[in-house]
């Protein structure tokens, strides 16, 4: 009997040592499930010109650290319900490394074994968070969404050159309540603003297309002719029919404008007029100075002749003679 008792004993000791591992095990299995579905991750990659050499857009040193900012994490905790959260607390939860590629490897082992200076910068990198509370409502997700917005605006908001020339909002014109003529203007000064932003810029990447197959080249040619052909014909047809929603602020307005514009046309003309007098004073007695014997690759001599300032008052004559021109034409 009592031998029969031990066995049993022993027999349930088993089942309760068993039944106690499989609960430690499902124990452990669900918390690191839970640990694993609190901690989120994501891939941040940088691949404008300059990347590669550490450089912001702007040329300033790059900066991955700046993910972890004040302003980025007070931005990205917005959204989250626990708002005893401060930016202090969620910088310690997040873990930032860099991708360091094969290719990118086998380079700088190239160019050790060359005995070749080379530095690495990495333009990938891993973001970790993981939330403390593993208990509490899952926010890593909402977290990260936030952080990965809040970066992208402060990174965009500080390093990179505003657009807003290229966007274009009529309702902020109010053009029901504008004239014709103002309404002209408007769309002038926006086409031209958006030509010299365009053009700056199309020889920066010629191979880039938008998603409708249109480069920046392309781009610049359809604003150009928007705006010297379309935009021209509406201007010619206000002005030669005299069409107006108030003739007599019409007329006040174009008399202004063409007082303004004599008055830029003078100032043209006269500068043109000082350098053009200035060329027929001492061109004579610098060309006695200005020209120097020379030899070419040849051996043979001639005379060179030198810059000096005249070319730059030509050049001032010639430009603002054509600007002036171009007011009479305006007048």
């Amino acid at each position: 009997m009592f031998k029969f008792i031990q066995r049993l004993l022993r027999t349930k000791y088993i089942l309760i040592v068993l039944i106690m591992t499989l609960f430690s095990g499902a124990a452990g299995s669900l918390y690191n499930i839970l640990i694993l579905n609190r901690q989120k991750n994501m891939v941040i990659e940088f691949n404008y010109p300059g990347a590669e050499r550490g450089l912001n857009p702007d040329g300033s040193i790059f900066e991955i650290a700046e993910l972890k900012s004040p302003e980025v994490l007070d931005k990205a905790r917005e959204n989250l319900k626990d708002k005893s959260i401060d930016a202090e607390f969620l910088r310690s939860r997040i873990f930032i490394t860099s991708k360091f590629t094969s290719s990118s490897y086998d380079r700088i082992i190239s160019a050790i074994h060359n005995e070749q200076n080379m530095i690495y910068m990495p333009t990938t990198f891993y973001v970790y968070y993981s939330q403390k509370n593993k208990f509490s409502k899952n926010e890593s997700d909402i977290f990260m969404e936030n952080l990965a917005k809040a970066y992208t605006d402060y990174f965009t908001e500080k390093y990179t050159e505003k657009n807003d020339v290229l966007v274009f909002d009529p309702s902020v014109y109010d053009f029901p309540n504008k004239d014709y003529l103002e309404i002209y203007t408007i769309f002038k000064n926006k086409a031209d603003s958006m030509y010299e932003y365009i053009s700056h810029h199309q020889n920066e990447n010629r191979a880039f297309y938008s998603d409708d197959k249109v480069n920046l080249g392309m781009a610049a040619k359809m604003i150009e002719s928007f705006r010297d052909i379309n935009l021209e014909k509406f201007y010619a047809y206000i002005v030669q029919n005299s069409v107006s929603k108030d003739n007599k602020d019409a007329e006040k307005r174009l008399e202004y404008l063409i007082s303004e514009t004599h008055v830029d046309y003078e100032k043209l003309n006269n500068s043109s007029a000082i350098a053009s007098n200035a060329l027929e004073n001492y061109g004579p007695n610098v060309g006695a100075v200005a020209y120097i014997p020379s030899i070419n690759s040849k051996g043979n001599y001639y005379m060179s002749r030198t810059k000096t300032g005249l070319d730059i008052l030509i050049k001032q004559s010639y430009d603002n003679g054509i600007l002036a021109s171009k007011k009479i034409k305006d007048i």
